[in-house]
């Protein structure tokens, strides 16, 4: 006995592999070594959540470095920014390393 399918089948079908399709990860880039990553770059289109996480790491960067500066310099010239000096930060950095 041979199947015929009809329109409304064929269509249920196509809808249902664009499903399948939409929710695979078949076309994800694979884990590759860090050398080939540009040759894979260019067949993977997906570059946006990489790029995301390069420029969120950089401001972070550089904004730990900005606050470290500030403890720096307020450590050494015995400086206070309102009520807060260097002794009170390393103090509340040592009591919560031992409550833990």
């Amino acid at each position: 006995m041979l199947f015929i399918m009809n329109e409304i089948e064929m269509r249920r079908l196509q809808l249902l592999e664009n499903t399948r399709n939409s929710y695979s990860n078949k076309y994800s880039p694979p884990a590759i070594h860090p050398r080939y990553h540009a040759a894979y770059s260019s067949l993977y289109k997906d570059e946006e959540k990489t790029t995301y996480i390069k420029h969120t790491w950089f401001i972070r960067c550089v904004v730990a470095i900005i606050i470290f500066t500030l403890f720096f310099v307020m450590n050494k010239q015995n400086e206070q920014i309102g009520t807060i000096d260097s002794a009170v930060i390393v103090h509340e950095i040592k009591r919560d390393l031992l409550s833990q």
